[in-house]
């Protein structure tokens, strides 16, 4: 099936889809103007979801941003241009240093499969600096949830991880 939206893709996670990854295919190059921080416009390439929603270079996914290392990468890639989303869990304290910065929050975790096709439609490029932490075991988040985010952007068309 082809997946284009964030509300296609919580309908079919919700229609119980194998391992709640879908197939996106038929991408299209078109080229895209940008106009990052520093008022420089720049001609990116942008992939076109076979008739869905265009997909821009500059659209990034950040797993761990809340972390120590995530947060310097969200804080550099917005200075440099690029439209930034993260994925954080659920929490009590929210992450809203990263969306007064500029970053779009996606709630997620990579525990629960089914949260990550919804963050990951409109994706270009993922950046992971999550790990586990020191009350979780290291293999379930660091080994499993990763194979199960790498899985899953791979199903969905995600070149860049």
């Amino acid at each position: 099936p082809r997946i284009a939206t964030r509300r296609e893709a919580r309908e079919a996670v919700a229609a119980g889809m194998q391992g709640a990854c879908m197939k996106i295919r038929g991408t299209q190059r078109t080229k895209t103007r940008v106009q990052n921080r520093r008022g420089a416009v720049q001609v990116r390439a942008a992939a076109s979801l076979g008739g869905g929603t265009p997909v821009r270079e500059t659209s990034l996914l950040v797993v761990g941003a809340t972390g120590t290392l995530g947060r310097q990468v969200v804080r550099r890639a917005l200075d440099e241009g690029y439209d930034v989303r993260c994925l954080v869990r659920p929490r009590y304290t929210p992450a809203d240093f990263l969306r007064d910065w500029g970053a779009t929050t996606v709630r997620g975790d990579l525990t629960d499969p089914s949260s990550l096709p919804a963050a990951l439609v409109g994706v270009h490029t993922i950046v992971d600096a999550a790990t586990s932490r020191p009350e979780e075991p290291i293999t379930k988040v660091d080994w499993e949830e990763k194979v199960a985010l790498i899985q899953c952007a791979q199903a969905m068309g995600i070149q860049r991880y």
